[in-house]
């Protein structure tokens, strides 16, 4: 799982460096970000999945942080969560203004969080 986190977050960061693909750009990071998470939960939760995995990432994220829902790990996941929805199911393209370097950078050391935490 640690590979295809990988592999969507250096195709989410390269895409977004180019205005032609947002969508896609937004859609890899949400997925590599969720692939580390759902990673991370199967290893060291036991989560073996339900009808919707992506509702039970951010609760089990809401869970490992303590059910402060204004953690930057909880909010990164919420926020990324909703745009990936506009860039994948909406018409319009998702506000990648949002997507500043520090943003990056936070959803990068969360990604990594998880990775590591998975595998320790």
């Amino acid at each position: 799982m640690r590979a295809k986190s990988d592999e969507n977050w250096a195709v989410g960061t390269t895409f977004l460096k180019d205005q032609g693909f947002q969508n896609s750009a937004v859609s890899r990071l949400y997925y590599s970000v969720f692939q580390a998470v759902l990673y991370w939960a199967r290893k060291k939760k036991g989560y073996m999945g339900s009808a919707d995995l992506h509702a039970e990432m951010l609760k089990a994220i809401d869970d490992d942080r303590g059910g402060w829902r204004g953690d930057p790990y909880y909010r990164i996941f919420k926020l990324l969560r909703r745009l990936r929805e506009t860039a994948d199911y909406q018409e319009d393209k998702p506000d990648t203004s949002k997507l500043d370097a520090d943003f990056i950078s936070s959803c990068d050391t969360m990604r990594n969080h998880y990775l590591d935490t998975a595998e320790a």
